[in-house]
């Protein structure tokens, strides 16, 4: 079975005036692949200045991500002599540097994507070199997972811990019952197979000659590289046999922690298993890859609102948290750290919202009972008015005293404290800085609109 296809390898028209020549040999246009793996081969000559390295970016979803969301996921050295260009170009030294080559594992990328090809040369300029547009199949096993995955994606100061504590409180739904509901063990996995799967890279990870000196840490395969590459019997253990081993490994072990779980929690016959997520985006769509029934609720607040929350419980706790570093304004954690957390789960959502589910937390917090409601029709979980009584109840009785987590003396009155908190041109800042996010999920005004 094929499993991934590559649609397109666009070059530039021209010769960028630093480069002599370039060229990317492999994958051709419309090539396949059996394997979790993708082999880049390819050439270039600088001409003042020599080629160093090679950085692959990855761009996922490109039809629909925003810019910005791409980032360099390899780099790989330019180094090894070419004969066929040292023929074309005899003005240049024959043993020159000029060859490179990757392997980008694809386990944990979104189905179809770009990858795009920078040079960097000796005096640190970086040039365009093409990029590949890749469509890739699902990660698949052959071991048939018990429980299905729920991410509850959030930024933090978003009613998450409450809206965790009514599923963790549901019969059909495991999550580890002790608030803030943080245990995560499924993510821990997902992380580990996306590393342990990819392929050698020396340049950003494990060595093969350095990689045993510590004992915390272990990094990508550093024996998996072009030349196992080149043997496809070789290859295709590494990058497929290997790959689905470990991911069947990975959901046995999901499903054996949380059945314990649920057997030590009284929950005889559970359908998901339910846990936070923040960030990396990839672990959501791994999971989907993984598991084809998969669900995601994402729980958004107005940011202004999640932004002032954040400050107030900071105080209220006397050091900082959710990424704020010491020695930064107000002003510029709300514009780099929280504005990248927004971005990023506003990317996560259009990409992947036409699977999901949209909680607000103003919905939330004025209607409890209506939102859990609408998330178990999602879930496809039959209820009641008793059963959603019964575990808003629940979730609050597990849930610590109000003004230990709380910033506000009833939550209804957290809603919409932007206009009321500090100055003016303080709420102009936010509303400027997350405005595109606010439209993303629906906030127009001062309320959220469905």
């Amino acid at each position: 079975m094929d499993t991934y296809e590559a649609l397109a390898v666009s070059l530039p028209s021209e010769t960028p005036e630093p480069l002599l020549g370039f060229f990317i040999d492999e994958p051709k246009p419309h090539q396949r692949g059996d394997v979790y793996v993708l082999h880049i081969i390819g050439w270039v000559l600088g001409r003042h200045s020599r080629p160093r390295s090679v950085e692959i970016i990855y761009q996922p979803e490109p039809d629909r991500a925003r810019p910005g969301t791409d980032r360099v996921i390899r780099t790989t050295p330019v180094r090894g002599d070419r004969p066929d260009v040292a023929a074309a170009y005899p003005d240049v030294p024959p043993d020159v540097d000029c060859h490179f080559e990757s392997l980008v594992g694809l386990v944990g990328m979104t189905p179809e994507f770009e990858l795009r090809l920078r040079v960097v040369l000796e005096d640190e300029t970086r040039v365009p070199l093409g990029s590949l547009r890749v469509r890739h199949e699902p990660l698949r096993t052959a071991y048939q997972p018990r429980l299905k995955p729920i991410s509850v994606t959030c930024l933090g100061r978003t009613g998450t811990s409450w809206l965790m504590g009514m599923l963790a409180s549901h019969p059909r739904v495991v999550a580890y019952r002790q608030f803030p509901y943080e245990s995560s063990p499924a993510k821990y996995w997902m992380q580990t197979l996306k590393v342990l799967a990819e392929p050698s890279n020396i340049v950003q990870s494990a060595h093969p000659d350095t990689f045993h000196n510590d004992l915390w840490w272990a990094g990508q395969n550093p024996f998996y590289d072009d030349r196992i590459a080149g043997r496809p019997e070789h290859n295709r253990f590494f990058a497929r046999e290997y790959v689905e081993g470990l991911a069947s490994y990975f959901q046995q072990s999901i499903d054996r922690w949380y059945s314990t779980l649920a057997s030590t929690q009284g929950q005889e016959d559970p359908i998901y298993f339910a846990e936070k997520h923040l960030w990396p985006n990839y672990i959501p769509v791994l999971l989907r890859e993984l598991y084809p029934d998969a669900k995601e609720v994402f729980i958004v607040r107005d940011f202004r609102d999640m932004a002032l929350s954040i400050l107030a419980f900071d105080r209220k706790r006397g050091w900082p948290g959710f990424g704020h570093e010491e020695g930064t304004t107000d002003e510029q954690y709300i514009g780099s750290s929280l504005k990248t957390a927004a971005q990023s789960i506003a990317n996560g959502w259009r990409t992947r919202g036409s699977r999901s589910h949209l909680v607000r937390y103003e919905d939330l917090v004025r209607g409890p009972g209506e939102t859990l409601a609408g998330v178990l029709d999602y879930l496809e979980l039959e209820h009641d008015h008793e059963t959603l009584e019964e575990l808003v109840r629940a979730a609050a009785a597990r849930a610590p005293r109000l003004e230990e987590h709380t910033t506000s003396r009833d939550p209804r009155e957290s809603i919409g404290r932007w206009q009321r908190e500090r100055d003016e041109s303080f709420r102009a800042f936010c509303s400027e800085t997350f405005a595109e996010e606010l439209a993303e999920f629906g906030y127009t005004g001062s309320t959220p609109s469905s």
